[in-house]
């Protein structure tokens, strides 16, 4: 009948205002947390080459001299044993970051003596910090 499609639709447009407004406080807390602060790379690269520091992108490393690759960095210094890693969002969460950390971890550890330097959207608010930390 009319009054039951009436309160349906009622019903189902109560639940959809419901649903939007959950989606929209979660986004708002996402972002209060810091968590959508992801940043391309390329404003890195940019950063980089604004500095004369020339780097490889998208660089297999391994830990051991003639070991099998275990990431692959987002920039190496060239001439340098650097790895920089540009973390975004998707880092800051449960097993990513633990098994982000592991490899870096045994990066660093390994006989290839890499240096790890791991970056965010918010060291772009301080470039001269990035640039020291490539070690240039």
């Amino acid at each position: 009948s009319t009054a039951q499609n009436v309160s349906l639709l009622f019903l189902f447009l109560v639940l959809f205002i419901l649903f939007t407004g959950l989606l929209f406080y979660k986004f708002i807390g996402f972002c209060r947390a810091g968590r959508l602060e992801n940043v391309p790379p390329v404003h890195f690269l940019r950063l980089f080459e604004q500095h004369g520091i020339e780097v490889e992108k998208q660089v297999p490393v391994a830990p051991d001299e003639g070991g099998q690759p275990i990431s692959v960095a987002d920039f190496v210094v060239k001439g340098t044993k650097r790895a920089i890693y540009v973390d975004g969002a998707a880092f800051h969460t449960g097993k990513r970051m633990r098994r982000d950390k592991a490899i870096r971890e045994k990066l660093r550890a390994g006989s290839m003596g890499w240096r790890v330097v791991e970056v965010t959207a918010k060291d772009l608010k301080t470039p001269h910090a990035v640039i020291a930390g490539t070690g240039t």
